[in-house]
């Protein structure tokens, strides 16, 4: 009997293994996220972080998406009460979502500019020009254009089929100067209403493992990962993104946290 049972044991570790799925590999340009399939659209969230057990509201996001030839350039801009924001312009390649060149200001309250980075990034890795004032800084690194944008990985996860999840997939942290292999799981569907309208959107969970500190921030809306809740074909009025949240920091379309 003892025999029976310890064979009994391997043989349920063996459909145990064999039925676990294994992350599919997806990589720049091949095919998995086509990003042709993004249209323009200009949207405003609401964005909090927690803060003494307490969700605190911060600046309205407002991002858009514009076609330009062969390129998709998505911006982002906020702005505090003082006067003070920041506008951030990336180019990337519409079919795949490659980036290629990132542009960012930052403004003082008095609306001139305090400072300002241009990234331009190839297969082989970026160069960097960074103004503050009268300074002026180069930098290069080996982040790439085979790396999506880890301040943008709303878009290409809502891109990617969901038969195709868990899913692997690497993304850039530029301010960092940051690599991560990022891991995708599905955790189900989620109804929003805006505007009297039911929108299904799927919620992405996501794990992110730093490939220099070899840190890893766990997925989940109430982990540091996140999650992600996302729509393919969104209605008219309605983000491709609607909502990303960890457990620190939120961004909404439609208030839930931020209040």
């Amino acid at each position: 009997m003892h025999t029976q049972s310890i064979i009994a044991g391997l043989l349920l570790i063996m459909m145990c293994g064999s039925s676990h799925a294994e992350n599919t590999k997806v990589t720049m340009g091949d095919g998995q996220i086509a990003g042709q399939q993004l249209a323009e659209y200009k949207h405003t969230w609401k964005q909090c972080s927690l803060q003494e057990g307490e969700w605190v509201s911060g600046p309205d996001l407002i991002e858009s998406a514009d076609i330009i030839g062969g390129l998709l350039r998505v911006s982002q801009a906020s702005s505090r009460p003082d006067g003070s924001g920041m506008s951030t312009s990336a180019y990337l390649q519409h079919s795949s979502l490659a980036p290629l060149r990132i542009e960012i200001q930052q403004t003082g309250a008095d609306g001139n500019i305090a400072a300002s980075m241009l990234h331009k990034l190839n297969d082989q890795g970026y160069q960097s020009l960074i103004q503050q004032g009268e300074k002026t800084q180069t930098r290069e690194g080996e982040i790439n254009s085979d790396m999506y944008l880890g301040t943008g990985m709303g878009l290409p996860i809502a891109l990617l089929d969901p038969e195709l999840l868990p899913a692997e997939i690497s993304a850039s942290m530029l301010v960092f100067d940051a690599t991560y292999r990022v891991i995708l799981t599905d955790a189900g569907t989620e109804i929003i209403n805006h505007n009297g309208q039911a929108v299904e959107t799927r919620m992405v969970d996501v794990e992110w493992h730093h490939l220099g500190e070899g840190d890893i921030y766990p997925p989940g809306p109430d982990a540091s990962g996140g999650r992600y809740w996302v729509v393919s074909n969104p209605p008219e009025g309605f983000p491709y993104v609607p909502r990303y949240k960890t457990d620190t920091y939120a961004v909404e379309f439609v208030a839930d946290s931020c209040k």
